[in-house]
């Protein structure tokens, strides 16, 4: 899906109206000096707390804001973020099971249940 940002005259950015649902009000308004942080800014504390609360089910949104919590430092988590982390942390974890990304589902769950 791609989204288009536009900077309105009052000097906040806004999602473009064409790839975006009208009616959805949970995005926060970006101010011209906001801050994205990427995953170079997450912690390994935060990093191992994020792959464990994925494994029983809380969303990436949810996750983003728990590290915009936990950390003092100036700027903002996008959900992407987190949820790229998360499936490198899920390849790596597939990648200790001797599972391989090019197999098939029924090769990967031939694989697991070998073990």
């Amino acid at each position: 899906m791609s989204r288009g940002l536009f900077l309105c005259g009052d000097g906040y950015y806004y999602l473009d109206y064409k790839t975006t649902c009208l009616t959805h009000t949970g995005h926060t308004p970006y101010t011209p000096e906001a801050k994205l942080k990427g995953i170079r800014y997450i912690s390994d504390q935060s990093k191992l707390l994020i792959e464990r609360m994925s494994a029983v089910g809380v969303r990436p949104s949810q996750l983003a804001v728990l590290l915009e919590m936990l950390d003092d430092a100036e700027g903002t988590y996008q959900s992407a973020t987190v949820r790229n982390l998360v499936q490198k942390c899920e390849l790596l974890h597939q990648k200790e099971l001797g599972i391989d990304h090019t197999m098939s589902s029924a090769e990967k769950a031939m694989e697991f249940l070998n073990r």
